[in-house]
């Protein structure tokens, strides 16, 4: 029996996934957290019998990526599989090598998303059919509260001036952070910056 535990704060979506796995009698649910502060709440006591987690990118309180940083630090041996909505090539060749085992898009068909999983689980494959290791989480989701603070309101259209006066700030620090997340993230402009932070689910747009 292969033990798995499912994060995502859209609980259909929970419900629906997890009763087509366990359906198969392969599979068995022994955590379900609507994000993943309320994930590690509960993961204590079922931590050395999982053997793989599926996780949403855009979730409040400890988003996907987050999460996956801290179970590639805390539990090594337990395989990741993320769920983002999208799937551009961009995005999952990041998601891949921050340290994830395996994606698929919620937008898949729900018996290639199974065959996937059983792929990455059971046959210890990649879902795209090719071997890899799992590398470390890189420090792009490492940044600091100032850092995340910018990085919201680098998604408005303020200038960087007018940021700098909104967090209290000479406009030489911001300058500093905006440096520093321009590296983290690996782009080279403001759209950059808020596209590939939006892609990853470490931002959401205000309504």
């Amino acid at each position: 029996m292969i033990h798995f535990a499912i994060v995502d704060n859209q609980p259909v979506f929970r419900k629906a996934l997890k009763q087509s796995l366990e359906e198969t009698g392969a599979f068995n649910c022994l955590l379900e957290a609507e994000n993943g502060i309320c994930f590690i709440e509960g993961l204590n006591q079922h931590a050395m019998q999982l053997d793989f987690v599926l996780i949403d990118i855009m979730m409040p309180q400890k988003n996907g990526i987050e999460t996956l940083a801290w179970i590639n630090k805390k539990y090594p041996f337990v395989k990741v599989v993320l769920m983002p909505f999208y799937e551009d090539s961009i995005t999952i060749s990041r998601l891949m090598n921050l340290g994830a085992d395996g994606y698929f898009s919620k937008l898949w068909d729900i018996d290639l998303i199974k065959e996937s999983i059983t792929k990455i689980c059971v046959a210890d494959k990649e879902i795209k059919s090719h071997s890899r290791k799992k590398v470390m989480v890189k420090d792009i989701f490492f940044i600091t509260d100032r850092e995340k603070q910018l990085l919201k309101l680098a998604s408005t259209d303020l200038t960087y001036e007018q940021i700098a006066c909104s967090m209290n700030l000479s406009f030489k620090t911001i300058d500093k952070y905006r440096s520093s997340l321009f590296k983290k993230f690996d782009v080279k402009s403001r759209a950059g910056l808020v596209i590939n932070a939006l892609k990853l689910g470490m931002l959401e747009l205000a309504n």
